[in-house]
């Protein structure tokens, strides 16, 4: 088996070339088990994680819970209409409080009580009731343990790390200026998902980031409206985000702005955002919707995805049928995240292969090379292997 010295080398050598003579990375590092057990250390216990929408959240009591680094965690709307997360975990007996929900269960509690000895909490975390104890029990200090959560343009992020590095406000920062005129906090959702994917979480995110591969494994959704020619690929210096612009064509059925819009002026009516915010969230940013995924690794070869849609308020509003609109637009992504899943599965799969090691990347997949330089910081560098060639 290779070792991981020797892919993290190969990981910084790919990292340190420039975008014309760098390629894809080994396949050992979609599967190597030392990999994973890094990533989990240095990236998906300390990094930030989007869950959803905050229009997700309607009423007080409104959560979802989902598993980051084998933690459980919820996220639920205050009567004071906060968001909190918290570690799913009786402070009692280690006992999961709330069972496993998605935003598409639409689940609500009034108060979080324990399901094995009727500990009770409130919205706020604070222990309330716990039956039977001694009567100098100390309740204020049984808080759930609550864990950092920061809402950007309507993205909900959490980090499971006591003190983030650094706020998603100032991370994303320089994304201010192009994200902001879209207006997308007050995009509307329409669908969410959840689904498990057999392939490694690195492969799904190159996937997104990229659409050299749209004409040829979207021919039968989307690639036919995007002219992949005239994708702008921004020169970008963050170690937080990669970003690129496209336009739709005149004859596309959805990613223009619809004909209320007074918002968006000029080319920005047809031109979409595609960011990938690191490590894990990634998004279509459209005049007309939105869509994006948020991947949650289980082990090297499966990974957990929430998938949704959300839609500019007045495509909601003023189209004369909006639930089949609702429909036809599920039954699409259905079949363009069909035919993502199945690349992924395809090349996790090969990935094991000895031959496999990735080709040189094309001027299209420059975000790939973005990617491949937060890894090697997070990864090779952090282990002290960055100074090898």
């Amino acid at each position: 088996m290779t070792g991981i010295n020797h892919i993290l080398h190969q990981l910084h050598n790919v990292a340190s070339l420039p975008l014309s003579e760098a390629c894809g990375l080994p396949g050992a590092i979609y599967h190597h088990q030392d990999i994973f057990a890094l990533e989990k250390q240095h990236i998906l216990a300390k990094e930030w994680a989007c869950i959803g929408r905050e229009n997700d959240f309607k009423k007080a009591g409104d959560y979802i819970t989902i598993t980051i680094n084998e933690t459980s965690v919820f996220v639920i709307k205050g009567d004071d209409s906060q968001l909190r997360a918290f570690i799913n975990m009786c402070r009692h007996r280690m006992t999961r409080l709330l069972q496993d929900k998605s935003l598409k269960d639409k689940a609500n509690v009034g108060k979080i009580i324990c399901p094995y000895h009727a500990w009770c909490y409130d919205k706020k975390g604070s222990l309330i009731a716990a039956p039977y104890m001694n009567d100098n029990f100390n309740k204020t200090a049984h808080h759930l343990h609550q864990i950092a959560l920061e809402i950007w343009h309507g993205w909900v992020y959490i980090s499971l790390s006591p003190s983030p590095d650094i706020s998603v406000k100032n991370a994303l920062q320089p994304l201010e200026n192009i994200v902001e005129r879209y207006q997308m906090q007050h995009y509307i959702p329409i669908i969410n998902q959840e689904h498990i994917w057999k392939s490694n979480w690195k492969i799904i995110c190159e996937n997104f980031m990229e659409c050299y591969h749209l004409p040829v494994a979207h021919r039968k959704t989307l690639g036919t409206w995007l002219p992949i020619d005239k994708t702008e690929l921004p020169d970008i210096d963050s170690d937080y985000f990669t970003y690129h612009f496209f336009d739709k064509k005149d004859d596309a059925t959805y990613g223009v702005a619809h004909h209320t819009n007074q918002v968006l002026q000029g080319e920005w009516r047809q031109k979409s955002v595609l960011a990938n915010i690191f490590p894990t969230h990634m998004y279509v940013l459209a005049p007309d919707h939105l869509w994006y995924l948020s991947l949650f690794p289980q082990h090297t070869g499966q990974t957990q995805l929430i998938f949704g849609v959300a839609i500019a308020p007045e495509v909601y509003h003023h189209h004369p049928d909006i639930e089949k609109f609702i429909h036809d637009t599920e039954e699409f992504f259905d079949r363009v995240n069909d035919e993502d899943k199945d690349i992924v599965e395809n090349i996790y799969h090969n990935s094991y292969s000895s031959f496999a090691h990735g080709g040189r990347l094309s001027w299209l997949e420059k975000g790939i090379y973005h990617f491949i330089q937060y890894l090697d910081k997070k990864l090779a560098q952090i282990n002290k292997l960055s100074h090898i060639g």
